[in-house]
């Protein structure tokens, strides 16, 4: 986790792909939760970073 570190205390864009009570097109689970990513932002796993969105 000491990749995220960097983003700590900073101000970033989210794309917000899944809102709060979408069903995941694949996977036919509801989300919780509003579900994004930060886009143009390469994590470990070579993925854009994503992330669950209390908002």
């Amino acid at each position: 986790m000491d990749y995220s570190k960097k983003y700590l205390n900073k101000i970033v864009k989210v794309k917000m792909d899944r809102p709060m009570g979408s069903k995941h097109p694949k996977h036919g689970f509801i989300y919780p939760l509003n579900y994004g990513y930060v886009p143009d932002t390469e994590a470990p796993d070579g993925e854009e970073l994503e992330r669950s969105l209390a908002c």
